[in-house]
């Protein structure tokens, strides 16, 4: 019984250990900040046809300001 014991403990471990071991790997490289979820900001730029930061600022930017007198606008 002590064998079957002993066998079944090595085996979980050879199947369990590795797997946490790499959920702790890949968790400390998000935490990190080695692996992201937001694309570099070279990748972002060509993605939205961004040429520079300034296009960039000034293409996401857009007002519209109205003032309500009463009578007027």
């Amino acid at each position: 019984m002590k064998q079957r014991y002993k066998e079944s403990i090595t085996l979980a471990m050879q199947i369990i250990l590795p797997i946490v071991v790499l959920i702790a790997a890949v968790e400390g490289l998000i935490i990190s900040g080695v692996i992201t979820t937001e694309p570099d900001e070279k990748l972002k730029n060509e993605l939205y046809g961004y040429k520079n930061e300034e296009e960039y600022i000034t293409a996401n930017v857009t007002a519209e300001v109205i003032i309500n007198y009463g009578d007027e606008k």
